[in-house]
């Protein structure tokens, strides 16, 4: 029983505290064309929903007879924490294999940048359509990528299934540490946030978590905060996969720092070969109002990947004012159209379609479908009664007037009046929305004396 307990509480420890041991040796780059948000960003373009696949490819190194202590099924372990840590931000990731690389100079010496053969490394069974992700015995760090934005990481074996492989793929897609100081230091305030640390003004300023780990209580500091030496307070957050806080704890991405990251995806030529398409997920149209000659209206696609090319068709009612694959913006093609129209989205890598229907100008649709009755047979002079409006979609919004009668304010299908005279009457009901007032459904009654009994209409 000692033994099993003793082997617990190290794994425990492996866990919570290795990694400042080991830490991350990605090396802080300078790619100016992307250290700031292009004007060209997904998120400019309103692609939040978009889908984003990358392909990885796993080397496992052995030694030169293909030993090696790092487990098989890692690989597959390693993918599913990668999509568990990125699914809620709509990446995922796609394996195109696993291969071997056997060479006892990284089995038995392991990888590290004084060997000078990390290098030589990434060279190896290099996959010009995936990230190459090299689980090494033995290393250096816990986890080094190639540079900030790059196609390629090495993991050490005891971090591989652990949130650093997360963290080191942070930095393929463009992300820095949050305590990243090539660009100054961010001030604990954050009124600097935007041209030094991260660049992200989102993630707390961070002063390094590496000697503040043991303080540590379920992920959190206490007070929400740390001290350093200079008696600077900072407050952190312990939770980011970026920080240098316990594997453990690294558990999230800020929002900018996914648009950062995605921004990458959809602008940075070293990452356009490694995107695919992996969804599982139908394509969905999002809904719009009403579509008006003056008002457009722009219907965004969901759940669709990064590299998917669309073609749009639209009813004759409609004009474009301008599409991509990922959206369409469309609005009436002249003033007086009314009717309904439609916006339809068909893909080059998939056999599904989809289809939105809208209103195109005033409504009008009731004209062709409504139809009046009312309560009774018969409509009797100075006595309320109701009217309804039939053959149209259940919704508020309407507006009536009924000749020579009080009515009871409504904005439902169904009417009270009091007719105050007898012979003809005339109701009418209509609909308003942004693009103007509908026509009136006129409809005749005949108010007559009330005598006998009423009879309800069946």
């Amino acid at each position: 029983m000692k033994v099993k307990i003793t082997i617990i509480f190290a794994l425990i420890l492996l866990s919570s505290s290795a990694y400042a041991q080991l830490q991350c040796g990605t090396e802080s780059t300078e790619n100016v064309a992307y250290q700031r948000k292009s004007t060209n960003s997904y998120s400019s373009k309103g692609l939040e929903e978009v889908s984003f696949c990358v392909n990885v490819y796993f080397h496992i190194l052995r030694n030169d007879v293909g030993q090696t202590s790092v487990p098989a099924y890692y690989p597959g372990t390693m993918l599913q924490k990668l999509n568990e840590d990125y699914e809620q931000y709509n990446i995922s990731f796609n394996s195109l294999g696993t291969g071997y690389i056997d060479n006892s100079i990284y089995s038995n010496d392991g990888v590290g940048v004084y060997r000078g053969n990390i290098d030589q490394l990434f060279d190896t069974n290099d996959h010009p359509n995936a990230i190459d992700i090299y689980i090494a015995e033995k290393s250096d760090w816990a986890g080094r990528a190639d540079a900030v934005l790059s196609k390629d990481f090495v993991i050490h074996k005891d971090y591989a299934i652990t949130g650093v492989v997360s963290h080191e793929m942070g930095h393929c897609l463009n992300l820095y540490h949050t305590h990243e100081l090539q660009f100054g230091q961010e001030l604990p305030n954050g009124s600097n946030c935007e041209t030094t640390g991260d660049l992200i003004c989102d993630t707390p300023a961070d002063p390094n978590l590496t000697n503040y780990q043991h303080l540590l209580q379920n992920c959190l500091f206490p007070n929400n905060s740390i001290t350093t030496p200079n008696n600077v307070t900072y407050y952190p957050d312990p939770k980011n996969l970026m920080s240098y806080t316990t594997p453990d704890c690294m558990l999230r991405f800020s929002d900018g720092q996914v648009e950062r990251m995605k921004d990458a995806m959809f602008n940075a030529p070293i990452l356009q070969d490694v995107l695919t398409c992996c969804s599982t997920e139908p394509i969905t149209i999002s809904q719009a109002d009403e579509v008006c000659y003056s008002i457009s209206r722009t219907f965004n696609l969901e759940n669709l990947c990064y590299n998917t090319q669309t073609t749009w068709q639209i009813s004759n009612n409609l004009q474009v004012v301008e599409h991509d694959d990922f959206s369409i913006t469309v609005k009436a093609i002249n003033p007086s159209v009314s009717g309904q129209g439609w916006v339809n989205a068909t893909f080059n890598n998939s056999s599904q379609q989809v289809t939105q229907n809208v209103q195109v100008g005033v409504p009008n649709y009731y004209v062709q479908t409504g139809y009046m009755e009312s309560q009774f047979v018969d409509i009797f002079y100075q006595r309320w009664t109701r009217l309804f409006l039939f053959g149209v979609e259940e919704q508020n919004g309407w507006e009536w007037e009924v000749d020579y009668s009080d009515i009871r304010p409504s904005e439902t299908q169904t009417i009270l009046i009091y007719p105050r005279v007898l012979g003809p009457i005339y109701a009418r009901v209509r609909r308003e929305n942004q693009c103007g007032k509908g026509p009136w459904l006129i409809e005749y009654f005949e108010v007559v004396e009330e005598g006998g009994f009423k009879i309800l209409k069946q």
